[in-house]
């Protein structure tokens, strides 16, 4: 990017600032709208995919792996109850971007502690994620998934674009599966139900 590269430029003739530090910060955030736009367009490419049986389980055991050492960065604790063998009916792209966005939102706002839990229901599999936060009243916050919506917490303190929780519900509306966000008692609670895969043990 030319923007990038002129400053890079100028740090070398006059060293860091608060001005070139504010540029490549601002860059970063382009960057990250950018991807996110294409990750919707390739959201809404993902209603013609052919849906199998997934191991939701194995992918988020997976998931929370690769991001451990960003919680650990940050301080923060991660608990999960996971009941194995929770087959869902989706696809590939579809589940890995479900739980990248979902564990993504967490680290950016989680303040100390995250829980994760999966259970399996006769129909659904359901996946709540809870994280303490900086929402101090009991409430809906269904309107999170607007595009480019921040919540008043978190649009001043918190880094982001508004767009992760847009993408999420994109994802989900493909598969005719449920989102609810809510805070309660100062936590902030993600839930989500997809539809799950029949098998002759199920």
């Amino acid at each position: 990017m030319v923007i990038s590269a002129n400053n890079d430029l100028i740090e070398i003739k006059n060293g860091e600032s608060e001005e070139t530090k504010t540029i490549f910060e601002q860059i970063e955030e382009m960057n990250s709208m950018v991807s996110n736009l294409l990750t919707i367009s390739r959201a809404s490419e993902a209603k013609n995919k052919e849906q199998t049986s997934i191991c939701l389980s194995n992918v988020l055991y997976e998931s929370i792996d690769m991001f451990k050492p960003i919680f650990s960065r940050q301080n923060i604790k991660i608990v999960t109850e996971i009941d194995d063998n929770a087959n869902v009916l989706s696809d590939d792209y579809s589940v890995n971007e479900i739980i990248k966005i979902i564990l993504e939102n967490a680290s950016k706002y989680a303040k100390s502690s995250i829980k994760v839990s999966l259970k399996k229901s006769r129909r659904y599999v359901e996946l709540i994620e809870e994280n303490d936060s900086d929402f101090t009243k009991d409430e809906d916050l269904g309107y999170l998934t607007g595009r480019f919506v921040r919540g008043e917490v978190n649009a001043n303190t918190r880094p982001g674009s508004g767009i992760g929780l847009y993408m999420l519900k994109a994802l989900l509306d493909n598969q005719k599966s449920s989102l609810n966000i809510y805070s309660k008692e100062g936590n902030f609670v993600l839930k989500i139900r997809i539809k799950k895969k029949k098998t002759t043990s199920n």
